[in-house]
């Protein structure tokens, strides 16, 4: 009935990450034979991300020495979307005037730079380029491990109420003293609206 799709049929039949979509996943060995140039774009905010940076890093794990200096990485302060069109709002946020990429011209010369031997893009300074929300500037690094020296913990703290988006508790580097408990119950049977 209607027009039948065979991929939404594959879906169905495999609704979760079983052998065939793990087989689907490029392998040490597929890296290792990647040749061409790479140009990877995400954001702070993206959806994708994961995917992007899980290959990403899978590719200079096992990729050629050659390949991997030719693999570049862009994260923006943008969403999905974001990646192909930058907005300097993104999610209630609002970003510098530098956060504003035009990606259309970055494309295009990185095509000419790859595939007519045109100069590299100017915009791609080093192998990885990211944007610095407090300081809206771009900064770029030879290693995506260059970028973060050190990590930090981080906790959250509550003061008992955290019912709405204004009163949520806290983010601290320090560990919260004792606090009540957030408490929340959900039913899947209560269609009630939530007050």
């Amino acid at each position: 009935m209607g027009n039948p799709s065979a991929w939404f049929q594959r879906l169905l039949q495999h609704p979760s990450a079983d052998d065939h979509w793990k087989s689907m996943r490029p392998t040490a060995a597929d890296y290792a034979r990647i040749a061409i140039p790479i140009l990877t774009i995400t954001g702070h905010y993206d959806d994708d991300q994961y995917g992007a940076m899980h290959y990403y890093r899978s590719h200079m794990e096992h990729g050629a020495a050659e390949a991997k200096e030719r693999h570049f990485l862009i994260v923006g302060p943008w969403d999905h979307a974001g990646t192909r069109t930058p907005s300097r709002d993104v999610g209630g946020l609002t970003f510098g005037p530098a956060s504003l990429l035009d990606l259309n011209a970055l494309h295009k010369a990185w095509y000419d730079w790859t595939m007519k031997g045109g100069p590299r893009p100017e915009f791609l300074k080093d192998r990885v380029a990211y944007y610095v929300v407090p300081a809206d500037e771009w900064k770029c690094a030879g290693r995506l491990e260059a970028i973060a020296s050190q990590t930090r913990a981080f906790y959250l703290g509550s003061d008992g109420s955290a019912g709405d988006v204004f009163r949520s508790g806290s983010l601290s580097p320090s560990t919260p003293g004792t606090s009540p408990p957030d408490r929340y119950t959900y039913d899947p049977l209560d269609t009630r609206p939530a007050t």
